[in-house]
């Protein structure tokens, strides 16, 4: 700050210098002309009165010689231009004046005295000439009427001032540098609060640097500063410090982890990557880089591009040569600094897992399907005698049929889950919906229960298989009336919905208690494992739902209240 103040002050010092030279000179040569023009006019009058007065009207040349030792110069000069006398050359050398500009004036008007300024042809050297018209009372020219001039040199007087002006030049520099060596020593002082407060400020950004402790001056106003910057800059220490801490931490974790995480922000650039990520897709990860750079595969581009301009969460399976499976996905997100988030995750194994499970149902199924269809053939004979106890033969065929309705649900969702291509079809969802609540009239009728179909006079198509749909509202339908007491309503809905086919089936019954909500679409999982059991479910139905809905991209969603009923609404885009 010391070294600004010195230079501002330099500045400042020869800003003045070169305005008090500049307006020195234009007042001393203003000064100077008008000093000159009142020393002439002083001289030209006293030769007029002697002119005048006859003192030369006689000997010009006498007249002209005594102003030699005046310091000026005198020339009388005819109307016609000749010079009559010159008090520094000889007259007779002396060329025509009358074009003179302050002889044509003095000869114009002869009340007035003409003046100019010009170098002399004949000294050479600038002078100030004044000029008046005058009658000579001489003998030998009597009423002869003359112009008297006189000029005075302006170099002497301006030799002066450019002197005054040198001396006044050394005295200011003179006075500027001691200015300058006594500044130091007056904002050393001054200058030390501000370099503590910049050293203070410099430890922010130094990660477990020691702060150093503010010393007070003998000031309070620069203390009071001093010590509320002190605070601030502890507390901004302290943020920064913590912020270091827990980013090291994030660091840390996403270095670690076996998922690959990438972002980006809204221009498309990558703007973190952890080292699973640089793995996947191949890239050395140094700092911010254009994704179109760093990554060269165009169904990743494409897919970036997609999520981002159209905020569509995609997700996939990607096999690479080597056999591994991996889960990508692309995480539109709405902020300020981060766009996309792209995961790749090994999931060989868990796809692994998935398969061999889905082929245990699949078998399990196939398998206890023969072993089954045994036991209701035989039971059903069974009921038919009175030999056997009739309740334990209801029994095993009752549980048998249970037993059968469970397996073909698992075989279905087993199907679902290999995604095996499904014929599909255009299906009325109202005509679907109607022959599904006729199908489950009885039952609800045996419970007391109002069941009723709300469509509009206008038809809802889709493309999907007629099977499937009739599973979906079978299942719903059948979970409704399970979980509603005598009394009460379900209510089936078909319309249009923003454009789109609409479904919902609508209960009061029980209700589903909010921590339930989540997973009530896993498999095999009851809210009410009494009542589960006592009704007959297999706790699959809302798993094959779900699966059926996530086949043909379709939304599912479920709100309910316990005690009030539930509701399950189904979109289908």
């Amino acid at each position: 700050m010391r070294n600004i103040f010195i230079r501002t002050l330099l500045l400042f010092s020869l800003g003045v210098l070169t305005v008090f030279a500049a307006a020195t000179l234009i007042v001393a040569d203003y000064t100077n002309k008008a000093a000159a023009r009142d020393y002439a006019g002083h001289q030209l009058g006293v030769f007029r009165a002697l002119m005048e007065d006859g003192g030369f009207s006689d000997d010009l040349e006498k007249m002209a010689g005594f102003a030699r030792g005046k310091g000026i110069r005198v020339t009388v000069i005819a109307e016609n231009g000749a010079v009559l006398a010159e008090s520094d050359t000889s007259a007779d050398i002396m060329e025509d004046h009358s074009g003179r500009k302050e002889v044509k004036a003095a000869l114009k008007n002869r009340e007035a005295v003409g003046s100019a300024i010009r170098k002399s042809a004949t000294l050479g050297v600038e002078l100030l000439y004044v000029a008046k018209a005058i009658s000579v009372a001489g003998a030998d020219a009597p009423g002869q009427v003359v112009v008297l001039r006189v000029a005075v040199p302006i170099k002497n007087i301006n030799s002066y001032l450019y002197g005054t002006i040198g001396i006044t030049v050394v005295i200011f520099i003179a006075v500027f540098i001691l200015a300058v060596v006594v500044s130091r020593f007056a904002t050393a002082g001054v200058n030390k609060p501000f370099m503590m407060i910049k050293e203070k400020l410099g430890d922010i950004l130094k990660p477990g640097a020691e702060s150093k402790p503010i010393v007070l001056t003998k000031h309070d106003d620069i203390n009071t500063v001093l010590q509320d910057i002190d605070e601030i800059s502890e507390k901004l220490k302290s943020t920064l410090d913590g912020y270091q801490s827990e980013r090291h931490k994030i660091d840390l974790i996403l270095s670690h982890i076996d998922q690959g995480i990438m972002a980006l922000d809204p221009e498309e650039n990558i703007i973190a990557c952890n080292k699973p990520a640089e793995n996947y897709f191949c890239f050395d990860y140094a700092g911010p880089v254009p994704v179109e750079k760093a990554i060269r595969n165009r169904a990743i581009l494409d897919n970036v591009k997609r999520a981002i301009y159209k905020n569509e969460f995609i997700s996939y399976d990607h096999t690479r040569v080597n056999g591994d499976i991996y889960e990508v996905r692309f995480l539109p997100v709405l902020l300020k600094e981060i766009s996309l988030l792209i995961t790749a995750q090994n999931v060989t194994e868990l796809r692994k897992t998935s398969l061999e499970k889905q082929e245990f149902f699949a078998n399990a199924g196939h398998e206890l399907n023969t072993p089954l269809s045994s036991i209701l053939g035989y039971s059903e004979l069974l009921s038919a005698q009175d030999t056997y106890n009739k309740s334990f033969v209801e029994t095993i065929h009752r549980e048998a049929l249970r037993m059968k309705a469970l397996i073909g649900d698992m075989l279905s969702l087993s199907a679902l889950e290999e995604r095996a291509p499904i014929l599909e079809e255009t299906v009325d969802l109202g005509k679907t919906a109607g022959e599904a609540v006729a199908a489950y009239e009885r039952r609800a009728a045996a419970k007391n229960i109002a069941l009723t179909l709300i469509a509009g006079s206008e038809p809802v198509f889709i493309q999907a298989n007629q099977e499937k749909m009739t599973e979906v509202f079978s299942n719903l339908i059948d979970n409704a009336i399970k979980y509603t007491d005598p009394g009460g309503v379900v209510a089936v809905a078909v319309k249009k919905q923003n454009g789109h086919a609409a479904v919902s089936v609508k209960d009061n019954g029980i209700g589903i208690e909010r921590k339930h909500l989540p997973r009530i679409f896993e498999r095999f999982y009851r809210t009410d494992k009494g009542r589960s059991r006592v009704e007959g479910g297999t706790g699959l139905g809302l798993a094959i739902v779900k699966h059926i809905c996530t086949y043909y991209g379709a939304l599912v969603t479920v709100s309910s209240k316990e005690g009030l009923g539930t509701e399950v609404a189904i979109e289908f885009k």
